[in-house]
């Protein structure tokens, strides 16, 4: 079994983290405990004590965790078969003690799924500083505006007549009029896709957690299959944004 190369891979790394920290996260494919599956079932199964066996053997253990419990679902089954809704705890992240010493301040951010079957996880290693400014970037969609074209012409076609100075002058010139204008058509007809494709994260972050408390909810899982549709269009609209 793949999994039991992997834990022995594992217990072969303890060694070289014995004065380090080591930080293992990621989808283990089992769940640790019997409560970390939706059903609720008493029953500790041989493979989730082979994973508990690993954790103890390289001493390594969950790091604290916010948000969500359940990091997987089967999305009341696919292609439009509906089949009993089924979560898990399948991904976790883990430490040694080393880091827990030294690292005391990590946590494990869980996320809602959105439109995929596993949940996110963030981990901010240190405080993320915002850089001062910000540079103009040209979007690729703006090229999907109906009248971008007429856009650039007017730019390009500007009375410079009065303007005396070199070639060069006159293109730097143009360029500075065209992004005036190009901030202009982003603020008028693309500034609200991040907002909209936030709000529709927002509909479906809101289904997802009732979900996570009644899992089973025939209506939740409902609006949770048309909220899905609705994110996946915002979120390509949101995607050729940041592109």
């Amino acid at each position: 079994m793949l999994r039991r190369v992997l834990w022995r891979d594992l217990v072969t790394k303890v060694g070289s983290f014995a004065t380090r920290s080591w930080i293992i996260f990621g989808d283990f494919n089992v769940s640790r405990f019997p409560h970390e599956h939706s059903g609720g079932r008493p029953v500790v199964s041989r493979v989730m004590k082979e994973f508990e066996e690993c954790i103890q053997a390289c001493e390594i253990e969950d790091l604290r965790q916010l948000s969500r419990l359940f990091t997987w679902s089967n999305k009341g089954g696919r292609r439009g078969k509906r089949n009993e809704l089924v979560t898990k705890k399948l991904d976790r992240v883990l430490g040694n003690w080393h880091c827990f010493n030294t690292l005391s301040h990590l946590q494990a951010h869980f996320l809602e799924p959105g439109i995929s079957d596993h949940s996110p996880v963030v981990l901010q290693l240190q405080e993320v500083k915002s850089p001062i400014g910000r540079q103009f970037k040209y979007l690729n969609v703006w090229g999907s505006y109906l009248k971008f074209a007429s856009v650039v012409q007017k730019a390009w076609q500007a009375d410079l007549q009065s303007m005396h100075g070199s070639p060069l002058e006159t293109v730097s010139y143009k360029l500075k009029l065209l992004k005036s204008l190009l901030r202009d058509l982003h603020w008028r007809y693309f500034n609200d896709i991040p907002s909209a494709a936030a709000h529709k994260r927002r509909v479906i972050e809101e289904i997802q957690n009732q979900l996570d408390s009644d899992p089973r909810n025939p209506e939740l899982r409902d609006k949770d299959r048309e909220v899905t549709a609705e994110v996946r269009e915002a979120y390509n609209l949101e995607e050729a944004i940041y592109r």
